[in-house]
């Protein structure tokens, strides 16, 4: 499941539980794919091997209302 996925990018990155993130898919540049639904298995999400998966860090709107750097983590599967 996408879930664990997510859980273990986590540990990997050391990004702490509670950080709100999103995964993506990414294909060919520059097309990538949010994957919402995290209670799928990558089969089902239709992911493969080869393909690189991006967790990103959801930033909070500062008091200025500009948005914060997002910091992105990449894992490309084998």
């Amino acid at each position: 499941m996408l879930d664990r996925v997510v859980a273990e990018m986590r540990r990997l990155f050391n990004i702490d539980s509670s950080v709100e993130v999103v995964l993506e898919c990414n294909y060919p540049m520059p097309m990538s794919e949010t994957l919402n639904n995290l209670n799928v298995t990558l089969d089902d999400a239709g992911i493969f091997s080869g393909q690189r998966l991006v967790i990103r860090e959801k930033k909070p709107v500062n008091s200025s209302g500009s948005r914060q750097p997002r910091l992105d983590y990449y894992c490309k599967l084998r």
